[in-house]
């Protein structure tokens, strides 16, 4: 995990050195509905929520991802004053 500052905002962004993702399938993963668990597709929300989330104050969340080498989300959080 890794943080910093960029115009107004806080960088966040963590990595890992697992499987990857493939492209088919991370051109989805913020799509309402998506799911990778057996032949079942249930509706789910969660990354979808996160990303709209992040849109509605002003930040935002991407994902890039290398198959056999990682992922990494970046997640941008504005700075306000208190």
């Amino acid at each position: 995990v890794a943080t910093r500052p960029e115009n107004g905002h806080v960088r966040v962004t963590t990595s890992d050195t697992g499987h990857g993702i493939p492209n088919d399938r991370l051109a989805k993963i913020f799509d309402v509905g998506f799911v990778e668990r057996g032949s079942k597709m249930r509706l789910h929300v969660g990354l979808a929520n996160v990303q709209a989330v992040f849109k509605s104050i002003g930040g935002g969340i991407k994902v890039s991802s290398e198959v056999e080498k990682g992922t990494t989300f970046e997640i941008l959080l504005p700075v306000r004053d208190a």
